[in-house]
Order: C-alpha cells, then sequence, then structure tokens
C-alpha cells in the first residue's frame, strides 16, 4: 500500500527464547508507526528507545525517560570520541542505565524522605527494587541512602540507650521484684538471634551456625532493667556464640556493682563470672541428678520465671514491630562500617532498639 507506513519482523534471535515467543514471531509484525525514526533499533542495542516499540501503545509512561537516557549516552560516547578515551562503555554507564531500561534518572532525597524511606525499611522490610520505584531512585543511591541515614539515627540515638544509676533503679524497683528479690535486681539478660544468609568463607560459617536455630544466625544480648527500659545491647556474635562466651566479652559484667543481682536463663551459665564482680546470678534451677526440685527451688524457679519473662516481652515486642528481624539477613549487612568495629546490621539493631 502506498502510504509510506512498513513493517517489520520480530528478530531472529528471539526464537530461541521459548516455543511460545517463536510462534509469535512467525505469525506477527510490528509496524513502523510505532518507532520514532519508522524502523527498530539494532537488537543489540537495548538502550536505545526504539529497541522496542514506544509510539501509540495507548500510553507514554516511558517513551521520554529512554530518550532521554539514550541522548545521554550517546552525547558521553561522542565526547569520548572527541577526547580519545576509548574507555569501556559498559563500565561507564550511569547507575540509572544499571538498574533497568525503564527507571527513572536518579535524584536527590531530602532529609525528611531520606527518614521515611530507612523506617519503611526497618518496619516493613520491602525489597529494594520496590522502594526504588516508589521514591523515584535507582537501587544503589537507595541502599546509599538506607545505610548513610543509618549511621546518623545510630549517632544521635546512641546516648539514649545507658545504664541507669543504683539508686534511680532502687527509687522505682516495681513491687513484684521488691517482694521476690528486694532491691537488688539491676538487669534482666537474654539473647535473640536473628537469621542471616549462609557466609561463603568456611571459617565465617562455621561461627555463625547456630544448633540451637538449625540455620545460620547473628546473636544479640539484650538487657532490661526491672522497669522494662532497655538498657544494654550487645554487637553481634555469630550463632555459635554460647550465651555464657557472649556475657562474658561483651562488656556487661564492668557495668555491675557489688551487690547486683542479674536474672538470666538456663543458658547463662555465668556465676563464677558474675562473682568476680561481686555481684550475683538466679538462673531456674536444674534438676540434675535429683528426680525433682524441692521445695526452695520450685519456689525460686518460679519467681525467677515469673520476672524474667519481661525480657521476653521486649524482644517479642521488637520482632512484631520491625519486619526485617524476621527474614534473613543479607551478607552484605554484616560487613564491619569502615574504619569501626561494628557491622551495619549492628547499628540496624541498636537504631530500632531505641526508636
Amino acid at each position: 500500500i502506498d502510504n509510506g507506513l512498513s513493517f517489520y519482523c520480530f528478530p531472529a534471535w528471539k526464537q530461541n527464547e521459548g516455543s511460545h515467543v517463536s510462534a509469535v514471531t512467525k505469525s506477527l509484525k510490528v509496524c513502523s508507526r510505532h518507532f520514532h525514526p519508522g524502523k527498530p533499533a539494532y537488537e543489540m542495542d537495548e538502550s536505545h528507545p526504539d529497541w522496542a516499540p514506544t509510539l501509540h501503545l495507548g500510553h507514554s509512561e516511558v517513551t521520554a525517560t529512554v530518550s532521554d537516557r539514550h541522548g545521554r549516552r550517546q552525547h558521553r560516547h561522542h565526547l569520548r570520541e572527541s577526547e580519545g578515551g576509548g574507555q569501556n562503555e559498559q563500565n561507564n554507564m550511569n547507575e540509572d542505565e544499571r538498574d533497568g531500561p525503564f527507571l527513572p534518572v536518579a535524584k536527590k532525597l531530602s532529609q525528611f524522605q531520606m527518614v521515611l524511606l530507612t523506617l519503611i525499611r526497618l518496619r516493613l522490610d520491602l525489597p529494594i527494587q520496590h522502594l526504588s520505584h516508589i521514591f523515584n531512585v535507582s537501587r544503589r543511591t537507595l541502599s546509599a541512602t538506607f545505610a548513610d541515614t543509618i549511621h546518623v539515627l545510630y549517632a544521635r540515638l546512641t546516648p539514649l540507650l545507658y545504664w541507669p544509676e543504683r539508686h534511680c533503679l532502687q527509687a522505682t524497683m516495681p513491687h513484684q521484684f521488691l517482694e521476690a528479690f528486694g532491691k537488688r535486681v539491676a538487669i534482666i539478660v537474654d539473647c535473640v538471634e536473628i537469621r542471616t544468609e549462609r557466609p561463603s568463607n568456611l571459617m565465617a560459617r562455621a561461627q555463625s551456625f547456630s544448633h540451637y536455630k538449625g540455620t545460620h544466625t547473628m546473636k544479640y544480648l539484650i538487657g532490661i532493667t526491672p522497669q522494662g527500659q532497655i538498657s544494654f545491647i550487645s554487637k553481634g556474635w555469630g550463632g555459635r556464640a554460647s550465651d555464657k562466651h557472649i556475657t562474658e566479652n561483651c562488656g556487661l559484667l564492668n557495668k555491675l556493682l557489688p551487690g547486683d543481682l542479674v536474672l538470666a536463663d538456663r543458658g547463662f551459665n555465668i556465676k563464677d563470672s558474675v562473682g568476680m564482680m561481686c555481684a550475683e546470678v538466679k538462673i531456674p534451677a536444674f534438676t540434675k541428678s535429683r528426680c525433682q526440685l524441692d521445695a526452695k527451688d520450685v519456689e525460686d524457679t518460679r519467681a525467677i520465671a515469673h520476672l524474667r519473662i519481661h525480657v521476653e516481652r521486649v524482644i517479642g515486642s521488637l520482632r512484631n514491630k520491625y519486619t526485617l528481624l524476621h527474614n534473613t539477613i543479607p551478607i552484605s549487612l554484616l560487613l564491619p562500617c569502615k574504619d569501626e568495629e561494628l557491622t551495619l546490621l549492628d547499628k540496624i539493631v541498636n537504631v530500632q532498639v531505641l526508636l
């Protein structure tokens, strides 16, 4: 028909993508009206705006973005040719090009958006690709923004985590603790384990495997006051580390005063190390070789379990509040921060505790 129109077949190399694609390529053609110059681009140039039909499709969401990106890429190419650089174009690709052909150009986020993005990630743990579209930024920009915001929140919120003075604890001691142990209870401790990806390094894999959970984890010791305030949180330890080892090496013992009482679970076999600080630890009694506990041990165990459950409730509340703690943590969050011993996950856990 003499109307200036032409029709183009699907590229032949698509026929290897599956039987349903092969059937389409044999029977359908694309009109020239769907391309800017009236014909498709070279099939290997995926960043070109006419690599796929873009005009007269019933919408116009991506045309301008793809065209602008191609124009910028062509401009950079001409600049490199004029300067004689000859660098690999793939290595100089803009970060928005790396994230796919339809992602808009990355923009700078406001401080409010940075905090909002971080809180959404902590609370809901939405996938990176979803958040990148919500905030109209590339995935690389989003990841960097999340990490930077966590560093700032950690620096601002860390002073809120403190060990109360003894007279403050005793002045507001709940009556349940007064009846059971007087004014001696300084802290109630327990450990929380967070599931992580399997490390590729054999040593890290062995250190992070938790026999209790049956998977790879990071373990944190959390301590609360009798009033329910979180007063201590350790750095992350591999899931293989015992509760006793973490307690003796995380700095908790240095905060105890003579006469203090620590409430813990049976796994915290720290009587000797706590005793070195002239303090005492109370854990539920063991039956050992006995058939059953005597009356005094039963009463003490019941009192300890009744009061120690408060730390489990605090940990449970954290898990319910932050979806991130339920999911598997990527290895990238377990790497030490630059010039620091803490990992990004350490900072994330502290921020979640303090928010």
